[in-house]
């Protein structure tokens, strides 16, 4: 028999004594801590955000002497009597007590096993004599009538072992028990609930006789080691016993108020079990492709593993990973085992794989084949992905991805943006013909790329007041509600994380955005946009807040504080963003932020006037119609000041354009209209009511997701009224897609892409009228005006997309006002469209197109600038040169702000 021997054991989770034991010096980065066996979920959700409100009172308030609602509530958990449980300070508080209670003569166990067995007899003066398994070669099957031949009188069992993982059968720890009436045996059941099968084996769910005690510590499975809680299960005879020797207050009240908690969420339990199965499948199929390493089959989260035809010891390989960032737990001093012994937790599946590179770097001298498991993320990838979120919406979140996006093209980086699922009903195509968010286009733009739908795999287009288009992949797939659309979230999740690892393969970095807040607390089991898309790329996580709003360090502390535990360590950095002032006056709110969510401050953006980069469309719409209403104030003061000096309000009124776009419910692409917004002297406005329309040079009826209802809409509501009366004054009204087809005489939706089948008059200003088709058009096109008009002249160039249901032809009434196919469209897939993409009166004060985006190009632009100028009798030279037409200047301006104001380096 082999001498028990424990000299100098270290327990996992203490890098610090064993850089003492090993003689190393430098304080290594602990990456991934594979020699405790907590599980790589984390706590429950419940756990988490209970502890989150905890507040002063249970610091100051004494805990229930001995626990007695946690006890109750872990008893009905496992359907036992309250008489027969006790709970205690974890498993080791337990085994001191029922050894001070019951006095043994002399303990044994089957070794190897938990080295706290020999500590424990240690302190309290009890000989041990622990029974070893016969040889490694057995694989450490565990069979108890090793202990037929010892004379002690307690027994310590543990199930599944540790450090082997191996199960002994309950069977013959009850028919050995019957045998030996007069020995305890104490069962260590701490890793049975990682067992798919807890139930079948646990002790637990028997009616036990007085010489059996069945201890399990929670602090594993529910991964709660820090707050220490476990829990006794025995005859309550054996329980009056071993009560004798408790001591009061030794459970804390933070783990008596999260223990009615631990057993409730059985979803939790059940994908614990599955996810830790699959990952100690995965982990001891890839350790056992090295050939130095034999690994012992396990039923627990942990793997016992064994250095064969290796000059390293178990140590050795210690200090060596340690050095690259990683503890794992030595075994050499086990009793049981020898120097070349060494145990890994199961962990999470990216630190698994850098757990095989670094012993794959040790072991291997060539590797040709990298097992698929290992790789989690296409080698290409040179930097941490980063991901943004922000405190809620409108933060700030989409201007400091574009800011990132050049920030680090200028450094020569292959960047591209990423977001999982978009919600807007500004879209854009994609040379490919696909659709997708026009904020991600706008990031593309400034990561100097082509936009592609894999940076906005979902998008969802918002059809009514419940329901909403669904894109998935640029196509659109069916109809959905709010309740049918997270129904399919776990497929659409797939499809993101999909979509991000084939972006992944071709860029360098990716630089991902989340959608409103990653603390919806009801919408987090679902999520796949903020934190779980963050968890899957392994993105570096930075939180944007907006100081402009108030309460940012309220929001910075509540959003962190609402992340479940195992997301937040992803999170890399805090930016505050829209800052007005002197910075230093947030200094020590930063500190103290800082050192309250333990998440640093990357740095302070300043507030930026006048930067002319989409936004999303429902906030950033918001915020134009706020301008308009600031702008129309100070225009009222301006003109207040000049009738004082010179009484010519109306000559200063008429030196400027008003453009008024009409405000429909279901707007779309109102990105249309952003280009005139770079322009000096333009008043663009967004008109929600009729009497607000005034005398605009010109009225647009933009893109709508639903042409039938805002239809209904623009007559219900006195528009259609206000907008043929300023069309007979000569006012020109232009409609862009489902505009334009409101300004035909008829929409018949046959097919309910829209809602019910039906038809609906429309405002019969040109002859033309449209069926919507179950078919989407969409494409990107460029051409040439084939038809002079006063706005445009023959051959001015424009380009755009498309993206549309329907079918617009002339109705054939004869009209002296109405010209069919004015525009000459190259369209880049290829389709032919039979219908007519854009028509105009003779006059040109009425002009319907499909494309979106026509005035985007200068020329387009700048020739309707002239016609409206001409038109008003105003010089049109002052007005055209003063915009900026592209987004250059301003990425420029959002990198230089990210190079001045934030400290990155910790991010790559």
């Amino acid at each position: 028999m082999m001498k028990p021997k424990m000299k100098n054991d270290i327990h996992g989770g203490n890098p610090h004594a064993l850089l003492k034991r090993l003689g190393l010096k430098k304080d290594y980065e602990i990456k991934a801590d594979f020699s405790v066996n907590i599980n790589p979920a984390g706590s429950p959700l419940t756990v988490g955000r209970t502890l989150l409100s905890i507040n002063d009172k249970i610091y100051s308030d004494y805990p229930e002497i001995y626990a007695d609602t946690a006890l109750r509530s872990l008893a009905k958990a496992h359907s036992l009597s309250v008489e027969s449980v006790i709970v205690g300070n974890g498993s080791t508080e337990l085994f001191s007590m029922i050894i001070q209670s019951l006095k043994p003569d002399k303990i044994a166990w089957i070794a190897p096993s938990y080295s706290g067995y020999s500590e424990i007899c240690a302190a309290h003066g009890v000989p041990a004599s622990p029974a070893f398994c016969t040889e490694p070669g057995d694989n450490f099957k565990i069979n108890i009538r090793q202990l037929a031949g010892s004379d002690a009188d307690m027994f310590f069992l543990c199930s599944p072992n540790n450090p082997t993982g191996a199960v002994i059968g309950k069977k013959n720890i009850l028919g050995f028990a019957a045998k030996r009436k007069h020995s305890v045996f104490v069962v260590d059941e701490s890793f049975i609930d990682f067992m798919p099968d807890a139930e079948k084996n646990t002790l637990f769910s028997e009616k036990l006789p007085d010489n059996i005690i069945v201890v399990k510590s929670l602090t594993k499975f529910f991964s709660i080691a820090g707050v220490r809680l476990g829990m006794l299960y025995a005859s309550p005879s054996t329980v009056a016993k071993i009560a004798k020797a408790r001591l009061p207050w030794t459970v804390n009240s933070v783990a008596q108020k999260i223990a009615p908690l631990l057993y409730s969420d059985n979803k939790y339990i059940s994908d614990t079990r599955q996810n830790v199965c699959e990952l100690r499948k995965s982990l001891s199929a890839d350790l056992a492709k090295i050939p130095a390493l034999k690994v012992y089959p396990s039923h627990a989260n942990f793997l016992l593993c064994e250095l064969r035809k290796s000059k390293m010891s178990a140590d050795k390989l210690q200090a060596e990973l340690l050095k690259r960032g990683i503890l794992i737990r030595s075994c050499s001093n086990w009793q049981g085992l020898g120097p070349n012994f060494f145990r890994l937790a199961v962990l999470a599946r990216d630190s698994n794989n850098l757990l095989i590179s670094e012993l794959n770097s040790l072991f291997v001298s060539k590797i040709v084949n990298y097992p698929l498991s290992i790789v989690h993320r296409p080698l290409s990838i040179v930097h941490s992905p980063i991901m943004v979120v922000g405190t809620g919406s409108g933060s700030g979140k989409s201007l400091l991805v574009s800011a990132l996006c050049r920030y680090f093209v200028r450094k020569g980086i292959r960047v591209a943006p990423f977001k999982a699922q978009n919600m807007s009903l500004n879209s854009f195509v994609t040379k490919e013909g696909g659709e997708m968010g026009r904020a991600q286009v706008v990031q593309a733009q400034a990561a100097k790329i082509e936009p592609h739908t894999d940076m906005n795999p979902v998008l969802l287009k918002p059809t009514g007041e419940a329901g909403s288009q669904l894109i998935v992949n640029g196509k659109a797939t069916c109809n959905v509600t709010a309740k049918s659309y997270y129904a399919e979230k776990c497929e659409l999740r797939n499809d993101a994380f999909k979509a991000f690892d084939r972006l992944a393969s071709k860029y360098d970095l990716i630089i991902l955005e989340g959608a409103g807040s990653p603390a919806e607390i009801n919408l987090q089991d679902k999520d796949f946009v903020n934190m779980a898309m963050a968890e899957h790329a392994k993105a570096k996580t930075i939180l944007v807040a907006d100081i402009d709003k108030g309460g940012v360090f309220a929001s910075i502390y509540g959003t962190i504080a609402l992340i479940p535990p195992k997301q937040r360590k992803l999170m890399a950095g805090v930016v505050i963003n829209k800052f007005r002032g002197d910075v230093t006056l947030l200094k020590s709110g930063i500190e103290e932020i800082e050192i309250l969510t333990g998440v640093p401050v990357l740095g302070v953006l300043p507030f930026i006037k006048d930067l002319r980069i989409e936004e999303e469309d429902s906030l950033g719409l918001e915020e134009r119609k706020k301008r308009t209403v600031i702008s129309n104030q100070w225009s009222v003061i301006s003109d207040q000041q000049d009738n004082l000096k010179s009484k010519n309000k109306s000559a200063i009124g008429n030196l400027k354009l008003e453009i008024a776009v009409i405000r429909l419910p279901r707007i779309s692409n109102y990105t249309d209209f952003l280009t005139f917004e770079t322009l000096e002297n333009v008043e663009l406005s967004y008109i929600e009511n009729p009497k607000d329309l005034g005398n605009p040079d010109i009225i647009f009826i933009p893109g709508t997701k639903n042409t039938c209802s805002d239809m209904q809409f623009l007559r219900d509501s006195g528009f259609e009224k206000k907008i043929k009366e300023a069309s007979s004054a000569g006012t020109p009204v232009f409609g862009i897609c489902g505009g334009y087809q409101m300004l035909g005489e008829k929409i018949s939706d046959p097919h309910g892409v829209e809602g019910k089948p039906g038809s609906i008059r429309g405002l019969a200003l040109l002859p033309i009228e449209t069926v919507l088709e179950k078919e989407k058009e969409l494409s990107q096109v460029s051409g040439l005006v084939r038809i002079s008009m006063p706005f445009a002249n023959s051959g001015t160039p424009f380009t755009g997309y498309e993206i549309h249901m329907g079918k617009t032809i002339p109705t054939g009434k004869k009209s002296k006002s109405a010209k069919s196919a004015v525009l000459k469209i190259n369209r880049k897939l290829g389709r032919e469209f039979s219908g007519s993409d854009g028509t105009a009166s003779s006059d040109g004060l009425l002009f319907g197109t499909y494309i979106h985006g026509i005035f985007d190009m200068k020329e387009m632009r700048d020739s309707l600038i002239k016609w409206l100028c001409s038109r008003k009798g105003i010089n049109p030279d002052n007005i055209i040169q003063s915009g900026a037409h592209d987004s250059e200047e301003s990425f420029e301006k959002l990198a230089n702000m990210v190079e001045k104001h934030l400290d990155l380096s910790g991010l790559n």
